[in-house]
């Protein structure tokens, strides 16, 4: 299969009941689309307006692919290796830190075509 599992029209409307809600923070980057070999297999996102903190990722795949997840401080290079997480066909959320930098999102397809929402927003402040 080398197809999207719905319509480029279909994805915003997906993306938006994809994930989670925003909370009471909302979200720096708030972002949907594809990934295929035929377009682009990588995508990198930054919010690098932002200060160094701890974040809430959210990312959320439909498709026959894999999605590796990787997080990256902007002034580090790529490193090899395993991805930080994996999406297929699920809804995934975790927290990261983002420290001396912004924080910046690698996705990274393999397999057939995927759409994929992605959202970081400032982690909840505890305590």
């Amino acid at each position: 299969m080398d197809k999207l599992p719905l319509s480029p029209e279909e994805i915003t409307d997906w993306a938006a009941s994809a994930l989670p809600g925003p909370g009471t923070a909302g979200r720096l980057v708030n972002q949907s689309g594809w990934l295929s070999a035929g377009t682009s297999p990588q995508l990198t996102v930054s919010a690098l307006e932002e200060p160094p903190g701890r974040y809430v990722v959210d990312v959320a795949c439909l498709g026959n692919g894999t999605i590796a997840v990787r997080l990256q401080e902007p002034e580090d290079p790529a490193a090899p290796g395993s991805p930080d997480a994996t999406c297929s066909n699920e809804t995934i959320s975790f927290e990261y830190d983002s420290s001396p930098d912004a924080p910046r999102v690698i996705l990274g397809l393999t397999g057939d075509p995927t759409a994929y929402a992605l959202a970081i927003a400032p982690a909840p402040v505890t305590g």
